[in-house]
C-alpha cells in the first residue's frame, strides 16, 4: 500500500477509535423515577361537623430537596438521583395528613396553616417531625411529636410517636412512609375523638 493510500485510512481508524472512545466515556443519562404520598387510612364513613387547622408541619431540613434520602449511619446521609419526590415532601406529607383525617373522621373542613386570626377552628393539629427516611438497616422510619389544641388553644393531647415500617425499592418505600402517615393520622383523630368538648 502507498503512503497516499495509507494515509486516509489511519485517518479513518483514528477517527473510529476516538468515536469509541467517546462512547466508553460518555456519562450515563439517569432518568429519575418520582414519587409521591398518598392518604391510606381507611374510609370509616364518620362525619364530625367540626374544622380542623392543620399545620405546621415541619420536617427536618436535609429532606428539603427532590431526591429520596437514605440513613447509611447516624452521621451521614445519601441521596438516590433515580428516586425524586414529585413535589415539596413537606407539602405532600400535609396534604396527605389532611386526607387521611378526612378519610377517618370526616370533617367539615380542613384548613393548612398558616390560617387567619378569625379563622374558627375547633382544633389544631401541630406536628414535627424527626425523621421520615430509610433507616441504615433497611427499614423506614417516622418519628416526632404531635400536639392537638382546641378551640382555645388549650392542649387537648401531645404525643411523641415513632413508628417503622420495612423498606426496599423506591416504590415500596414511597408505599410504607403514606403508610407511616396513615398511622401518625390514626393516632392523631382518636385524640380529637376522645377530646372532650370544649366550651363556646
Amino acid at each position: 500500500m502507498s503512503r497516499r493510500a495509507a494515509v486516509p485510512l489511519l485517518a479513518a481508524l483514528l477517527a473510529l477509535a476516538l468515536a469509541g472512545c467517546g462512547l466508553i466515556m460518555a456519562p450515563r443519562t439517569i432518568a429519575p423515577r418520582f414519587f409521591i404520598l398518598n392518604a391510606v387510612a381507611p374510609h370509616t364513613g364518620a362525619t364530625a361537623p367540626i374544622v380542623i387547622g392543620l399545620g405546621p408541619l415541619s420536617l427536618p431540613s436535609y429532606l428539603d430537596r427532590p431526591e429520596m434520602a437514605r440513613r447509611v449511619d447516624a452521621n451521614q446521609i445519601v441521596y438516590d438521583p433515580e428516586a425524586r419526590w414529585a413535589e415539596s415532601l413537606r407539602t405532600n406529607f400535609q396534604r396527605a395528613l389532611g386526607a387521611n383525617l378526612v378519610q377517618l373522621m370526616g370533617p367539615e373542613r380542613i384548613v393548612t396553616f398558616p390560617w387567619y386570626s378569625t379563622e374558627k377552628l375547633d382544633f389544631s393539629v401541630s406536628v414535627a417531625a424527626t425523621r421520615f427516611e430509610q433507616q441504615a438497616d433497611g427499614s423506614l422510619e417516622l418519628s416526632g411529636r404531635w400536639v392537638v389544641r382546641d378551640r382555645h388553644d388549650a392542649t387537648v393531647a401531645a404525643r411523641i410517636f415513632d413508628y417503622t415500617r420495612p423498606g426496599g425499592t423506591p416504590d415500596a418505600n414511597a408505599a410504607a412512609l403514606s403508610e407511616l402517615i396513615a398511622e401518625l393520622s390514626e393516632a392523631i383523630a382518636a385524640a380529637m375523638q376522645s377530646a372532650p368538648a370544649a366550651a363556646p
